[in-house]
């Protein structure tokens, strides 16, 4: 099996499980923008440990923080935020 049909398999299973979790967390009592943003608070940091592992294990150098990297991060981010509430 190619590595890229494993990583796919596990990235459905991923977001399937995160959909179910943030069911559950509306359906104790929470609003879906309280239940959206404990989701990302808890992920945040998560990536950034993730990411410093990759750049470590690999070798890769982080992009550079430009202005416009910047805009496009955060309003990539405000949009899937936005988003995942409305859903």
């Amino acid at each position: 099996m190619e590595p890229w049909v494993l990583f796919s398999v596990l990235a459905a299973a991923a977001q399937t499980m995160r959909f179910a979790v943030q069911k559950v967390l509306v359906g104790a009592a929470l609003s879906p923008a309280a239940a959206t943003w404990a989701r990302f608070l808890w992920s945040w940091p998560l990536a950034v440990a993730l990411a410093f592992a990759y750049g470590r294990a690999t070798g890769a150098d982080f992009p550079e923080f430009t202005p416009t990297f910047l805009t496009y991060a955060i309003l990539g981010g405000v949009f899937q935020i936005l988003a995942t509430v409305c859903t």
